[in-house]
C-alpha cells in the first residue's frame, strides 16, 4: 500500500500511462498550442501570446497600446519631472513620474511640504517666501513619494510683492519617522 503512496506522489512518465492515455496527452498539447488567435483579434483588452515559431502574436489593442506607450516615451522624455504626463492606460508602466492630483484629503500634507522647501530655500537665499496657492504636482514611488510640486509664494515683508512660481521637489520618506528631505526648491525656470 505504502509503494501506491508514493507511485501517486511522483511524476509518471508517458510510457506508464498506457497507448489511450499517451494519445489525449498529445491532443490536449495540440488545442494549448493552436495558432488560432482569432479569438483575441477584436477584444479591447492588450493580448499578447507566443507562437511556435518564437515570435508573438499582438491582437488590435496590443498594438494600439504599443503605440501609445512609444508616443508616451518620446514626449515624456522631453519634459522635466515637474511637467510629467500621465502614461496611457492600462499600460502598467511603474516607476516613473505621473501627474498627482491634488485632493482635499492631499493638500494640507502637500503644502506642510511645500512650506518646509520654502524654509530651505529662504535659508539659501536670504529671503522671505510665504506659500500662496498650487500650480500642479507630479510624484514618483521611492521608499514613500518624491513630490515635485509646483507652487506660488510671495515676499512676506512686501503686502503688493509680485507673486513667484516655485518648483520644489521633497522627498517625502518611508516610514514617517525618517522625516521628508528636501532635494530642491527654485524659482521655476521660464
Amino acid at each position: 500500500m505504502l509503494t501506491d503512496t508514493i507511485s501517486i506522489s511522483r511524476l509518471v512518465t508517458p510510457s506508464e500511462l498506457g497507448e489511450g492515455k499517451r494519445q489525449k496527452l498529445d491532443h490536449e498539447e495540440n488545442e494549448e498550442n493552436e495558432e488560432d488567435f482569432s479569438m483575441y483579434e477584436n477584444s479591447s483588452k492588450p493580448c499578447i501570446r507566443l507562437k511556435k515559431d518564437g515570435t508573438f502574436y499582438k491582437n488590435k489593442a496590443r498594438l494600439l497600446l504599443e503605440d501609445q506607450i512609444a508616443e508616451y516615451s518620446e514626449r515624456s522624455d522631453k519634459l522635466s519631472a515637474f511637467d510629467a504626463i500621465p502614461p496611457p492606460p492600462n499600460s502598467d508602466l511603474l516607476g516613473g513620474v505621473a501627474p498627482h492630483p491634488i485632493t482635499d484629503a492631499l493638500r494640507p500634507h502637500l503644502k506642510y511640504l511645500c512650506e518646509l522647501a520654502l524654509e530651505h530655500f529662504n535659508n539659501d537665499k536670504g529671503t522671505n517666501l510665504v506659500f500662496v496657492d498650487f500650480v500642479k504636482s507630479t510624484r514618483r514611488v521611492a521608499a514613500g513619494y518624491v513630490y515635485y510640486t509646483t507652487f506660488q509664494a510671495r515676499d512676506a515683508t512686501e503686502s503688493d510683492s509680485a507673486i513667484q512660481t516655485l518648483q520644489a521637489e521633497v522627498w517625502d520618506r518611508r516610514p514617517k519617522a525618517l522625516g521628508p528631505v528636501v532635494e530642491m526648491c527654485r524659482i521655476k525656470l521660464t
